[in-house]
């Protein structure tokens, strides 16, 4: 029982880490789309802004060589154009000033840039290490999944999967800071857009393209964001689906395990209830009448006149048992063994078909009780969930045990299919009952292909119920697993 515990959470952890891996190989998937994505993103925006920077240095050169030139003129005191170059000198000092203000906001932003390029570069690394921890794990679930029954439960296997569990959070944690620090830099776009406009004397062309810039990062910001809750939703629908689920499953095995208990309740309720105080009175009196007839039938035996019998069986046709009565009529231990009526012979020919089946058939005989008990292994005669026989392995042992059938006809066959406790849940048989019951009737069916008169033969299934083993080894939980063939000698 307790292995059968270990091997249902054994189960229970595998789905658990398969899950988590799946949901791991998704997320990682769109974390590298994203992170790709930004790269290309940064990479774009760090070229634009180089060449945005390389013409406002191209207009500042402009300009200060400009400045020069009017110096000059200012010098000049009889210049025409020395007003005009005063003019000309402060509008160039202002322009200047707000210039060098515009390519310092574009030099903090590149900055930033180059600073969100490193830290999405070691979200790369970070990634690829996870990725390799996860590999580590998958490895791990399918030597567990290959060989579940020689391996326990390593409470380390679910630590790993939580430090996992835990640093995909914090990575999706600094995902998030990424998309904060993606909202910072808009926000920059936007008061150098700002500063640049309210200077009155701003270059159309620059304010046009940080405008351009700015709504692009807006459109791509929106999209990381939806693109994020879609994935939370779907994590999250995945994760109540994949809990119902399991929560059915827990609850059918559940109900099985107690409709079983309360069908095995009533029946040994029924059986109390059934009996009486008097019932021991019955039980002799039945015995009694059984001895007094069968010394009645002995007796009569030994006094019937076995030339009326010859005549009579030769006119309507000897049946094989009454043949073998006249036949033996001469040695009286022969005609006891053809009324089935030596047990110890029994007993002998099934030691040596033992034997001779290289002790493939356990072979029991209960003291006090008229009857040979033999045991067949279940995987000798049964493929695993299986209710076909396997006849290449099991021909031989049946075929042999129709042959002492048929040689003690005295002698009834009663088949019974048993399992071990480990429950089955196919949609040919929902419970072990099924199972058990239709193997017995498998080996019924021989038996009456063989000839086998259908009177003689009854098959019954007890699953579960009469575990000759411990269920909570694997050897225990094989030799529980088997089909019994009992002759019980005719009352």
């Amino acid at each position: 029982m307790k292995e059968t515990q270990e091997n249902q959470q054994l189960k229970e952890q595998v789905r658990i880490k398969n899950t988590e891996l799946n949901r791991v190989r998704v997320e990682k998937i769109k974390q590298e789309e994203k992170v790709q994505f930004l790269q290309e993103f940064t990479q774009k925006r760090i070229k634009s802004l180089q060449a945005k920077i390389e013409e406002q240095e191209e207009e500042i050169r402009y300009f200060q060589k400009r400045g020069l030139e009017i110096s000059k003129n200012r010098k000049d005191p009889n210049s025409d154009n020395h007003l005009e170059a005063e003019e000309s000198a402060e509008d160039s000092i202002n322009q200047k000033e707000r210039y060098l203000k515009t390519l310092q906001y574009l030099k903090e932003i590149k900055a930033k840039n180059d600073q969100l390029g490193l830290k999405l570069e070691h979200e790369k690394k970070e990634r690829d290490r996870l990725t390799k921890e996860k590999g580590i794990l998958a490895r791990e679930i399918k030597r567990i999944r290959d060989e579940p029954r020689s391996t326990s439960i390593n409470p380390g296997l679910s630590e790993n999967a939580r430090i996992i569990e835990e640093r995909m959070e914090k990575a999706q944690v600094r995902y998030e800071q990424l998309l904060k620090e993606k909202d910072e830099l808009i926000s920059s776009y936007e008061e150098a857009i700002h500063a640049a406009t309210n200077s009155g004397e701003a270059s159309p062309t620059a304010i046009k393209i940080l405008a351009e810039n700015l709504e692009e990062l807006r459109k791509e910001k929106v999209m990381l964001e939806s693109s994020l809750e879609r994935e939370r939703k779907l994590q999250k629908t995945k994760l109540q689906r994949q809990l119902a689920q399991l929560e059915i499953e827990i609850t059918q095995q559940l109900k099985r395990k107690l409709n079983r208990k309360k069908k095995s309740k009533d029946s040994l309720l029924e059986s109390i209830e059934d009996g009486s105080t008097d019932g021991w009175i019955t039980t002799y009196a039945d015995l009694a009448t059984l001895l007094m007839t069968f010394f009645i039938l002995y007796y009569s035996l030994g006094q019937m006149d076995i030339e009326k019998i010859r005549d009579v069986v030769e006119e309507g046709g000897p049946p094989e048992k009454l043949q073998s009565i006249i036949k033996a009529k001469d040695n009286p231990e022969s005609l006891e063994m053809a009324m089935g009526l030596i047990p110890n012979q029994i007993e002998k020919d099934m030691q040596s078909l033992s034997k001779q089946l290289e002790n493939q058939v356990e072979i029991e005989s209960p003291p006090g009780e008229n009857k040979i008990i033999l045991k067949l292994p279940g995987e000798t005669l049964f493929s695993s969930g299986s209710a076909d026989l396997e006849l290449k392995k099991s021909r031989e042992i049946l075929e042999e045990i129709v042959k002492v059938a048929k040689k003690y006809s005295g002698y009834k066959i009663q088949i019974n299919g048993h399992t071990d406790d480990v429950p089955i849940d196919s949609e040919k048989f929902p419970t072990n009952w099924e199972l058990s019951a239709a193997r017995a009737a498998a080996v019924l069916r021989f038996f009456l292909d063989k000839n086998i008169p259908a009177e003689r033969v009854s098959a019954s299934g007890y699953a579960d119920t009469f575990p000759v083993a411990d269920n909570d080894s694997a050897p225990g939980r094989k030799i529980n697993r088997r089909v019994e063939i009992v002759l019980e000698k005719e009352g």
